[in-house]
């Protein structure tokens, strides 16, 4: 019963330290954005802030998600080409076959 009770306070003190950052870069985009907001003579919203947050998210998620593909063909192909050099090596020498 105890280590679950630890197991939740855990949990809740990361989800804490994910939510304080999370409102950390909420203000440091927000100070961005209206900085820039004002050079164009006009105000972002909250909701405009969270969309941003959640555009930038996504394209990491995607990012990561190519980068995954792209090592995955990579071994991939480091593997076809190993086995090319290992077939060309036998068309090379053919063994020799007594009778």
């Amino acid at each position: 019963m105890l280590k679950n009770l630890k197991k939740l306070w855990r949990g809740s003190r990361r989800a804490r330290l994910r939510y304080a950052q999370l409102a950390e870069l909420r203000a440091a985009v927000a100070a961005l954005a209206q900085g820039q907001a004002a050079a164009h003579g006009k105000p972002i919203q909250g909701v405009e802030i969270d969309g941003m947050l959640l555009h930038a998210a996504k394209a990491r998620v995607d990012m990561e998600r190519i980068e995954a593909l792209y090592g995955s063909v990579a071994a991939r192909l480091a593997a076809v080409e190993r086995r090319l050099d290992r077939l060309a090596a036998n068309m090379a020498n053919p063994p020799t076959h007594s009778r």
